[in-house]
């Protein structure tokens, strides 16, 4: 157990150990600690760096604050931590990952690489969202998409959100999801559209559809169906 204050979190980017209080179970009013914990490869932290530089040869990211107070650095890492304990897909887990790294080296890194301005790239994303289109079912990976867009993955991520406006694992959700309308309509049971459009199981498509379009599916065949009998 490591002490820390209730108001303010603490994150170790040494360690990746996240330790906050919860309330424990049985109705009691002790407070617990929670803590998770990540372990990230060095050479993942140096090709984050050599992908931000783009240069080949770079010293990892050094850190020299042992401890970090950020909410946002928090609230990102623990939205990491989530997706990679659930059933996301494996482009959304491998671009959190990515965007949280950044996050980390930007704002903590001793000698931390600017964002410099890069060239839109619209052919490069207009390659990407094809092939999510077209594999839409698939559990694309963020280098597989890099590869296509010939990019690193940190320009893919970067050039596609400017361009589109969402990121890769967000677009590809909506692609997801406007398959499944389709085939709802069709009269494809909910259990069949979930595995035919990629989702890892029918309570996480539900879960995203009624992000995306505001209702639950079955809510949406029914609206669907009695419009068609009015009609």
């Amino acid at each position: 157990m490591m002490p820390v204050t209730p108001s303010l979190p603490q994150l170790s980017p040494l360690s990746w150990l996240l330790a906050y209080f919860c309330r424990a179970a049985l109705g009691t009013s002790e407070m617990m600690i929670v803590t998770r914990k990540l372990y990230i490869p060095p050479a993942r932290m140096q090709q984050v760096m050599v992908e931000m530089t783009e240069h080949d040869s770079v010293s990892l990211p050094f850190i020299p604050t042992p401890i970090l107070v950020d909410q946002s650095l928090i609230s990102a890492f623990l939205n990491l931590h989530q997706t990679l304990d659930g059933a996301a897909s494996q482009l959304e887990q491998e671009s959190l990952l990515l965007s949280t790294l950044i996050q980390l080296i930007q704002g903590y890194a001793e000698s931390a690489p600017e964002m410099r301005s890069y060239k839109t790239a619209p052919q490069a994303v207009q390659r990407v969202r094809e092939y999510l289109h077209d594999h839409c079912a698939e559990n694309v990976s963020l280098s597989t998409l890099a590869e296509v867009a010939q990019l690193s993955a940190f320009h893919l991520c970067r050039m596609f959100t400017r361009e589109v406006g969402l990121p890769p694992h967000r677009y590809q959700t909506q692609v997801r999801i406007a398959q499944a309308k389709r085939l709802l309509i069709c009269g494809v049971p909910l259990e069949q559209v979930a595995l035919e459009t990629g989702f890892s199981h029918q309570s996480h498509f539900g879960r995203h559809f009624k992000q995306i379009v505001g209702v639950t599916p079955g809510r949406y065949v029914s609206s669907n169906n009695l419009i068609d009998s009015q009609g």
